[in-house]
């Protein structure tokens, strides 16, 4: 999975399990902006403004794939 998905440095993943099951998965994506109209906004805490880029993380990718069922 990782050669096809990892679109960064890092490589992170996140599961849903409901009563035992693999539900959902989702990966990070640094191609895609984080969304701050449903989560908190990222704080550039390295103070690199030039290379700082806030990117989706696993979590929340994960919260929206599960939402969208809802």
């Amino acid at each position: 999975m990782k050669p096809y998905k990892e679109s960064g440095r890092s490589f992170h993943v996140s599961f849903a399990y409901k009563k035992g099951k693999l539900i959902k998965m989702a990966c990070n994506n640094y191609n895609k902006p984080h969304n701050t109209n449903k989560f908190p906004a990222y704080v550039n805490w390295k103070n690199l403004p030039g290379e700082y880029k806030p990117s989706l993380h696993s979590e929340p990718a994960l919260a929206l794939k599960i939402g969208e069922e809802s």
